[in-house]
């Protein structure tokens, strides 16, 4: 299927897309096993299962639904997504860096809670870097 589909901002898109999908797929007797939406968060993904749900009023395969990050990384990664470090796990791994090579930073930082703001500031700063695409040198 080769077209576009906008609607209004103050339209239901949720109901919209649900209506959609009911029309040309499962009326259709077609499965949404195929189908892919891409949303810019994961919430969405959720209103639009209870929609079709409640539409069909009977189980279904849903189609994939993806967060816009969610999609990039399968579009990238294909099958094998890399597992993230959660924030919180890569604040300690920071803490126990600084601890172990550089514990002069940690100042009266005596423990992670005390460095975990100072953790947070410093991932961010380096999350900023990685964005900008600053070269390591």
């Amino acid at each position: 299927m080769n077209k576009t589909i906008t609607y209004n901002f103050g339209s239901n898109s949720i109901k919209n897309i649900a209506d959609f999908l009911y029309d040309n797929f499962i009326r259709q007797g077609k499965g949404l096993g195929r189908v892919a939406c891409v949303f810019g968060g994961k919430r969405p993904a959720l209103f639009l299962r209870r929609e079709i749900a409640r539409k069909v009023n009977r189980g279904y395969i849903p189609p994939e639904i993806f967060s816009m990050d969610e999609f990039v990384d399968y579009a990238v990664f294909k099958e094998e997504i890399p597992s993230k470090i959660s924030h919180f796990d890569s604040c300690y791994l920071m803490y126990s860096l600084v601890s172990k090579f550089i514990p002069g930073i940690l100042g009266k930082a005596a423990n992670f809670g005390q460095f975990l703001p100072w953790a947070k500031e410093i991932i961010s700063f380096i999350e900023q870097l990685d964005l900008e695409d600053i070269k390591d040198d």
